[in-house]
């Protein structure tokens, strides 16, 4: 079943031109936009997610500078664009439920994990510091929780890797917080550490939330596709295992179909499970692809080796 997603990052250039998200009005210049996807795609689509990774929007648009507008340490725009998306997405709600009121709408958020370097108290308040900024800040939890509560059928994840948290008294400008990858966990071509048992955990904590969960994006930055086999088949283990704890999944996306234009990074990073040669645009797919297809054609592990 397909998962329509309204806004992933990119934008037309004449809302980019009047300040795109950090300006006011900007949710509602979004919304005819929602209108005519809505009517065009309704009767064939009940799985919506409004707005990607929000928080990952915001941050590196306004933060550290890797997406455009390329602002940097904008903390005052942070906070404008964020809740502008989030405004977007109760609007988009509202007019995607009007219409077809049993679509299920939601977003999808980017889930980081960090853990503490150590079990000092310091280090596991410099994780829980980091994971509620990628989570939560500048968002209120009051406002979190209604946003959970009032505007979102399902919880949508992006997971792909985690970090290790230590306070560190000498980086002040970085909430006295030195993050660096996982000592043996393998490292993906991304550059950070990637470890197919962390979904597990990520999706416990969600449990608490009693809303059905969606993993909208999950996959591995490697150019070894015997990697990219073993991950799968890790990953899908462990979000068995973790709807044997108790967690409502619903679904598992894998990110990506083909080789894509990966942002800031360009076409050097290759997620797919197709890949694509840039000079004739012959698509292949990998080992990885007919292995997930297995999967999915079985809907089983029960073929996983």
């Amino acid at each position: 079943e397909p998962m329509v997603t309204l806004h992933h990052f990119t934008s037309p250039i004449w809302f980019a031109r009047k300040g795109g998200w950090a300006t006011r009005g900007s949710a509602h210049a979004f919304l005819p936009f929602v209108h005519r996807v809505v009517d065009q795609l309704g009767d064939l689509v009940g799985l919506w997610c409004t707005i990607n990774e929000p928080n990952i929007c915001a941050a590196n648009g306004w933060v550290t500078g890797e997406f455009p507008p390329g602002r940097r340490g904008d903390v005052a725009g942070l906070y404008r664009v964020t809740s502008n998306l989030r405004k977007a997405h109760e609007l988009s709600y509202s007019a995607i439920k009007r219409r077809w009121p049993d679509a299920q709408v939601g977003l999808s958020h980017h889930k980081l994990l960090f853990l503490p370097a150590s079990e000092k108290r310091r280090d596991r308040w410099a994780a829980r510091t980091a994971q509620m900024a990628l989570d939560r800040w500048p968002v209120a939890p009051g406002v979190l929780r209604r946003i959970v509560e009032s505007t979102s059928d399902y919880i949508g994840i992006a997971h792909y890797w985690g970090q290790m948290c230590a306070f560190d008294p000498g980086r002040p400008r970085d909430q006295f917080i030195r993050r660096f990858n996982v000592p043996g966990a393998p490292v993906t071509d991304m550059g950070m550490s990637a470890d197919p048992s962390w979904i597990r955990l990520v999706l416990n904590e969600l449990r608490r939330l009693g809303k059905p969960v969606y993993i909208t994006e999950n996959g591995l930055a490697s150019v070894d596709d015997e990697w990219r086999r073993r991950y799968i088949n890790e990953i899908l283990s462990n979000v068995r295992l973790a709807i044997g704890d108790g967690v409502d999944v619903r679904g598992y996306f894998h990110w990506t179909n083909t080789d894509n234009f990966e942002w800031a990074r360009g076409y050097a990073i290759r997620f797919g499970l197709i890949g694509v040669d840039r000079q004739t645009l012959e698509r292949t797919i990998k080992p990885s692809g007919h292995h997930y297809g297995r999967i999915a054609a079985a809907n089983s592990l029960s073929i996983v080796v």
